[in-house]
């Protein structure tokens, strides 16, 4: 049950102002009230939850994830979703949407289907607040980690059987924009409430704008599979940092983008249309070396890089939001206010999670405190609760 609480940090930011001094008080689930500290009367009726030398922001909100802390979404064992949600709040994660690998139409219905039911529970530590299909279909020219003979065309009745599994949790549907049928996905997925990604792609501008003009919002994982910047032609990297009405996911790991292009996909983006993601499969929060699965991919891990085994190809982040949230800063040298949207305000916004990502009375209160010299994680509060604490 929560409790009620004021939070005292050295300053928080709301994510887009910064406030000094500040006391965050926190009502069962919902913040009631942000400011400084000196103006709150009768904190004795409060318990009092202060962290000098801290700062606060929103809980982190992860909108592509495939696992994490021994968790492999595709396949998941008894406890697996309780220790993923435990460890997703060790790193400052309030929020998640369990994200599917491409597979054979019978078992990803399955998944689909027991991954709702995950998110109509409440979990110990991160929520689970929708679910992201990616795949199946997507290009076999750039499958990235998915495995290639489960990819296939555009199936309009195999989607409509996802969404009826999916039972109202579906909130992203990644699939490449050159399959024929992609125009008529877009409009049901848009009709049914689902945001259509673009991603795993080697689609012309023509075909992009195409899926824009149908209600197309948000590109997965900007520059990973998808043909590269050209200076001749226009495909999905140079399309979605140059079109301002696109959500655009990036991977900030230090292992998928380089840090150079990094800050020259931050200087094109609109930042609030910038989209921090982990990327994250089963490996993420370990911190060692091994074999892991990321869905029936054999993946091995060295020194935190994960590649599919017998491949080479890199396949999935070991790494979880938290470490893109400092990179992010480190890369680009953005303000401290659109770093923290890029991994708050923004992922919620753009699957209308409108109930967080923001320190304002009447916002869920999803918090995560961070250390101000090192800015590791010190404190989370999920819904309310606080879920993880680091003294």
């Amino acid at each position: 049950m929560s409790k009620d609480y004021l939070l005292h940090v050295d300053y928080c930011l709301t994510p887009h102002t910064r406030i000094n001094h500040a006391a965050i008080v926190l009502r069962g689930q919902r913040i009631f009230a942000v400011g400084g500290f000196s103006a709150f009367q009768n904190k004795e009726s409060y318990e009092i939850l202060n962290l000098p030398g801290c700062y606060a922001i929103p809980g982190f909100v992860d909108t592509h994830i495939y696992g994490a802390a021994g968790a492999d979404l595709m396949d998941l064992k008894q406890g697996d979703i309780d220790r993923m949600s435990m460890a997703l709040a060790r790193h400052g994660v309030t929020t998640f949407l369990p994200t599917t690998q491409s597979a054979p139409a019978n078992r990803l219905k399955s998944v689909v289907k027991q991954l709702a039911e995950i998110c109509a529970q409440e979990l110990p530590g991160a929520q689970a607040a929708g679910i992201h299909i990616d795949g199946p279909f997507l290009s076999d020219r750039l499958p990235g980690a998915h495995s290639e003979s489960f990819l296939r065309g555009i199936d309009l009745e195999e989607t409509k059987e996802l969404l009826f599994a999916a039972d109202g949790h579906l909130k992203i549907f990644s699939f490449a924009p050159e399959l024929a049928g992609s125009d008529r996905l877009t409009r049901l997925l848009v009709s049914r409430g689902v945001v259509p990604s673009l991603g795993h792609s080697h689609a012309s501008r023509e075909n992009i704008i195409n899926v824009l003009e149908q209600g197309a919002r948000r590109c997965s994982h900007v520059m990973n599979a998808m043909a590269p910047l050209s200076q001749r032609t226009s495909g999905l990297a140079a399309v979605a940092l140059t079109e301002q009405r696109m959500w655009v996911e990036l991977i900030v790991d230090g292992v998928h983008i380089a840090p150079t292009m990094i800050k020259l996909a931050c200087k094109c983006i609109a930042p609030e249309k910038l989209v921090c993601i982990s990327n994250a499969m089963q490996a993420a929060g370990l911190e060692q070396d091994g074999t892991f699965q990321l869905g029936t991919r054999t993946v091995a891990v060295k020194e935190g890089f994960a590649t599919i085994v017998g491949k080479g190809k890199i396949a999935g982040a070991t790494k979880l939001l938290d470490e893109n949230y400092r990179r992010l800063k480190e890369y680009t040298g953005l303000s401290q206010t659109a770093v923290a949207a890029a991994c708050t305000e923004n992922p919620a916004n753009s699957v209308c999670l409108n109930d967080r990502g923001r320190l304002r009375p009447g916002k869920r209160a999803d918090i995560v405190v961070f250390d101000r010299k090192t800015h590791t994680v010190r404190m989370t509060i999920a819904g309310g609760k606080v879920v993880y604490r680091n003294d």
